[in-house]
């Protein structure tokens, strides 16, 4: 989940907050800072024994996010991380407190530069049959357990990404329905209210 997590981050805030001589990417750069930010993902698994598929939407803002798909909803404020499992009936709740992107993605905006190297000028690819141009980017620590990843773009529109683990398998996503609205209530990235059935495990 947390590795899911990461490349979404990733996918958002790459290369949209990287300096560049495209306009077009400077403009995405300004809304992703000010914005409410949705999406909806698909998402494989490669290289493992089973091959894992799944999706869902998120939302992100500042350093908080909601992300939902196959059966579990993780809330995250900034200071603490509800997931939820909706098939189990379970909620764990865990504090965020020095852990850094690994544990919360959405650290990613505003500290890019200090957690990844790669090259502001793209190459050419394929990404899901069609014409793309690919960035890579690659971790400065170990610690946020992943090789590199790949963002994929048509045009100047972000598709897609791969994600490569330390473990040597990969993630390929691919994103869809990219929107930008005014900032809301950041409450709403606080869980606290569920159901009464629920075991709550509480780490904090």
């Amino acid at each position: 989940m947390s590795r899911l997590l990461l490349i979404l981050a990733l996918c958002l805030y790459g290369v949209f907050s990287h300096p560049s001589y495209n306009d077009r990417v400077r403009i995405l750069a300004a809304k992703v800072e000010e914005s409410n930010v949705s999406f909806e993902y698909s998402f494989v698994t490669k290289g493992t024994e089973v091959e894992i598929s799944g999706s869902g939407n998120i939302v992100l803002q500042g350093d908080s996010f909601l992300q939902k798909g196959n059966g579990l909803a993780v809330w995250c404020d900034g200071i603490s991380k509800w997931t939820v499992d909706e098939y189990a009936g379970e909620v764990v709740i865990e504090s965020l407190e020095g852990q850094g992107i690994a544990a919360n993605p959405a650290l990613i905006v505003g500290s890019l530069e200090s957690e990844f190297t790669w090259s502001p000028e793209g190459t050419g690819a394929v990404f899901n049959s069609a014409p793309a141009t690919v960035y890579t980017l690659v971790p400065k620590s170990k610690e946020t357990g992943i090789k590199k990843v790949l963002l994929y773009f048509k045009g100047a529109e972000l598709s897609g990404s791969v994600l490569y683990p330390d473990d040597n398998t990969s993630i390929v996503l691919t994103i869809s329905s990219l929107k930008f609205s005014a900032p809301c209530d950041m409450s709403v990235y606080a869980l606290t209210d569920f159901d009464d059935s629920y075991i709550v495990t509480d780490l904090r």
